[in-house]
């Protein structure tokens, strides 16, 4: 595999995305946030999702336009609607708006309905453990994504419904987790087939 200046592939992702109608600090975030998914050693959730991206929009599966809307916030509570704008800018909006609320009051129940598809959501965990809180995510994909048999079932059912947690460490790098709840993720296939490996 080529190794690409991350600093390169950035603007180019960045301009891919331009080039399909998104706005730049839409596109801006979206880049980064897969290349970061790259550096990161997930290279399913990096750069090999631009070609579907790009079709998703075309088909009109990701609004480009869509920002967040709150829907509600009451106290601890803060639902919201992301009216299906990319994952990686609806969901690092959420995150923001949680973390003020958290530090305000000591703890945030964020919901976040109608999202694409948000990416490596361990970059949602890294945020608010780099604000000194602890987090957790659970999230659950709308029935289109039927991928996952469910224990001892032989044909799909579930989606693969990502679990993500953080805690900050003083002094050291925060504990962070991201996972599927499927025995491998389909990302990591697409990798594997991406670069002729046998699984």
């Amino acid at each position: 595999m080529p190794t690409v200046d991350a600093q390169l592939l950035i603007p180019f992702v960045h301009r891919i995305f331009e080039a399909h109608d998104v706005r730049s600090a839409v596109a801006q975030q979206v880049a980064r946030s897969l290349v970061l998914s790259n550096l990161k050693g997930h290279d399913s959730h990096g750069i090999i999702r631009v070609i579907p991206y790009v079709d998703w929009l075309s088909r009109g599966w990701i609004n480009p336009e869509a920002e967040l809307e709150v829907l509600l916030e009451d106290g601890a509570i803060l639902m919201t609607d992301g009216h299906y704008g990319f994952g990686q800018y609806i969901g690092r909006q959420a995150t923001r708006r949680a973390i003020e609320k958290t530090q305000q009051l000591g703890v945030c129940i964020l919901t976040l309905r109608c999202s694409a598809h948000l990416g490596r959501i361990g970059e949602f965990a890294e945020l608010a453990a780099g604000a000194g809180l602890v987090h957790f995510s659970f999230t659950n994909v709308h029935g289109g994504g039927v991928l996952v048999a469910p224990h001892g079932g032989r044909e799909r059912r579930l989606s693969a419904n990502p679990l993500a947690a953080a805690a900050p460490l003083e002094g050291g790098e925060a504990i962070i987790m991201d996972i599927a709840t499927s025995t491998i993720a389909e990302g990591k296939l697409k990798v594997a087939r991406a670069r002729g490996e046998e699984v």
